[in-house]
C-alpha cells in the first residue's frame, strides 16, 4: 500500500481560513488531514498544510497533479511537495483525534 505525503504552502495567507478552504478543496481530490498506524485504533492530526493520501493505484506525479488541481479551485498562490513511502512512516506528539 503506498502512502502519500504531501505538503501544501499558501503564499500571501492573511487568515487561516484560508487553510480551511484548501483543506476542503483536498478532501474533494481524497486527501485525509488525519494519519493512522496501522492496526491501532487511534487517529491523529496532521499539521496545518500536511496531507495523507493511501492509493494502490496513483503515481506520486499523479498525486501532486491532484493536490494541484484542489490548490488552483482556491485561487491562492501555493506550492506541493508530494513524498511516497511503501515503508513505515514515524511521527511524535500529534494530537489525538479519538481512540
Amino acid at each position: 500500500m503506498a502512502r502519500f505525503t504531501t505538503i501544501v504552502e499558501i503564499y500571501n495567507t492573511t487568515s487561516p481560513a484560508d487553510y480551511e478552504v484548501f483543506n476542503t478543496e483536498m478532501e474533494k481530490e481524497g486527501f485525509k488531514r488525519t494519519i493512522q498506524k496501522q492496526d491501532e485504533p487511534a487517529v491523529y492530526q496532521m499539521p496545518t498544510g500536511i496531507y495523507n493520501l493511501i492509493s494502490n493505484e496513483l503515481s506520486t506525479d499523479e498525486v501532486v497533479e491532484l493536490a494541484k488541481k484542489a490548490g488552483t479551485r482556491t485561487g491562492k498562490k501555493f506550492s506541493v511537495f508530494v513524498a511516497k513511502s511503501d515503508a513505515k512512516r514515524v511521527w511524535d506528539n500529534l494530537i489525538v483525534l479519538e481512540e
